[in-house]
């Protein structure tokens, strides 16, 4: 039986948004057994998918952030027929032999920020200071955090903010961020780190956990694509794309979560 969560938060500042789709990797850690050819049959399925518009990538690239690591994943990456956006995660920051240098030189940059359609994505890691200590959130990227939401032309604007750790104990100034994002108009925060999917609350502001990439002890990996409504926003897990015996590709999606 297929099991259906539902996540139930009214939200009227959509302003008007239209019907969207977008497709959200998170912890596909290169390096891992299975992990290159996990990515590789995602970037294949989501290419498949004429209505996904573009793709979120929620840190964890790799297993320890080596420069081969991250290399492999931006080859894969760029298979991807539509923009994508990515950020770090707490193995590809402090935790990698170049102290994310690496991953700055590969992407040109660690956090992100652009709109689509009436929202505004804000993508913002907190890398570790050091290996296996807690996140986060370096001085300079709350101060450019606070620039970019200073200089919005409209202080309404919904903002779907994706990060890779939840906003709790596991960042040592997470307080910092959240009274951020409930300062202006957050609809909802994506984030990695737990391989699960799972529904949070940040204080009053939703947030959701991705599922890894990897496939773990399944036949195959996976990933999330999210539908954006005039009123809701609707998670399916998606399954990748398997070929049967006589050859019949077939996709498997369930919907897990909705916010509304």
């Amino acid at each position: 039986m297929q099991k259906i969560l539902c996540l139930i938060l009214f939200c009227s500042s959509f302003l008007n948004a239209q019907q969207f789709k977008f497709a959200w990797l998170t912890d596909i850690h290169i390096g891992y057994p299975t992990a290159e050819e996990d990515l590789t049959r995602s970037v294949y399925d989501i290419n498949s998918a004429e209505d996904i518009s573009f793709t979120i990538i929620s840190g964890d690239i790799t297993a320890t952030g080596t420069l081969e690591e991250l290399s492999l994943a931006k080859n894969i990456l760029a298979d991807l027929t539509k923009p994508y956006y990515i950020i770090p995660g707490n193995h590809d920051t402090k935790w990698s032999e170049s102290g994310c240098t690496d991953f700055l030189r590969l992407w040109g940059n660690d956090r992100f920020v652009f709109e689509y359609d009436k929202f505004l994505f804000i993508g913002l890691h907190q890398g570790p200071r050091m290996r296996m200590a807690d996140g986060h959130w370096a001085p300079e990227d709350l101060r450019w955090f606070d620039s970019l939401i200073v200089s919005l032309p409209n202080s309404n604007q919904p903002i779907i903010f994706v990060t890779h750790y939840p906003i709790d104990k596991e960042i040592a100034n997470w307080y910092e961020m959240l009274d951020r994002l409930k300062n202006v108009n957050t609809q909802i925060v994506l984030f990695g780190h737990g391989h699960n999917n799972k529904i949070y609350d940040f204080e009053s502001i939703a947030g959701v956990m991705g599922r890894s990439n990897l496939r773990a002890k399944d036949a195959v990996g996976g990933y999330n694509i999210v539908e954006v409504k005039n009123d809701s926003i609707i998670f399916l897990k998606e399954l990748q794309t398997l070929k049967q015996n006589f050859g019949i590709s077939y996709r498997y999606s369930k919907e897990i979560m909705k916010h509304y």
